[in-house]
């Protein structure tokens, strides 16, 4: 199981579309879910115990926006949209340490409520190959529902 990247999420609502999976966009579907902190915290956590293998930016025509790239001990990989990271390419982390801080969207969206856009995948030759399919090269990933990995109410321990 991973964790949400903040202690105290919740899937974003706002003016601008849900945050849940697969709500509707103007001409497709969401493949993340919006994770926002209630109380306003802006240090993200690491879902899951990995590494930190890419380092990217969220739109080709605006630098400024960030992610971080965790590939999981487990093999998933996990993107955290919208963080300015504090972490370098091949650092390791584990669950719940700090791999950046959450960037206002606000001078893109007017409005938008701040959240991490998170996304969850698979290699898909993996999951195929061991069904017994063959895969081509163009097909490199399978997208994967975060709320099946990632509690918001994880049960309370005795």
């Amino acid at each position: 199981m991973f964790i949400p990247p903040f202690e105290d999420a919740f899937v974003r609502s706002d003016k601008w579309g849900d945050g849940n999976w697969d709500a509707p966009r103007k001409t497709r579907l969401h493949k993340g879910i919006d994770y926002s902190s209630k109380s306003g915290a802006t240090k993200v956590l690491a879902p899951a115990s990995g590494i930190i293998d890419k380092l990217g930016f969220c739109y080709s025509d605006d630098p400024s926006f960030r992610y971080v790239q965790i590939r999981s001990d487990a093999g998933f990989v996990i993107r955290l949209l919208y963080v300015m990271p504090l972490k370098k390419i091949k650092d390791k982390v584990k669950q719940g340490e700090v791999v950046g801080v959450v960037q206002s969207l606000d001078s893109r969206y007017k409005g938008i409520t701040t959240h991490v856009h998170t996304e969850i995948r698979t290699p898909l030759n993996h999951v195929l190959l061991n069904k017994g399919f063959r895969v081509g090269s163009a097909i490199k990933s399978l997208w994967l529902d975060p709320s099946l990995f990632i509690s918001l109410n994880p049960a309370q321990e005795d």
